[in-house]
């Protein structure tokens, strides 16, 4: 059996700040890995002031260098946002092998 973890960086209190729930995610993203967990998925979300997601490849490719063998998604991907090709790209250029 295979264990995956979706994270949204929910933010139910506003006095815990963004760079917080940016750390929280670094956190969780490394114990799920340490704990055996397959995958990390990270959704897309726009205004929405529970969650600080807009995009998800800058928080993938940042989890990538810091991760070795969790596979690390994109749970959702807004493509009404962005035009398919931009959407992509970063797909496309993604470098860690555990993406």
């Amino acid at each position: 059996m295979k264990f995956s973890l979706f994270v949204h960086m929910e933010r139910w209190d506003e006095q815990v700040s963004h760079r917080q729930l940016f750390e929280d995610l670094t956190e969780l993203t490394l114990m799920a890995e340490n704990g055996g967990f397959s995958t990390v998925w990270i959704g897309e979300h726009h205004a929405m002031e529970y969650t600080i997601s807009p995009s998800p490849m800058p928080l993938l490719a940042y989890l990538a260098a810091r991760t070795e063998k969790i596979r690390l998604g994109a749970g959702t991907i807004s493509r009404s946002a962005l035009p398919p090709s931009v959407a992509g790209m970063p797909l496309a250029m993604r470098s860690n092998s555990n993406w």
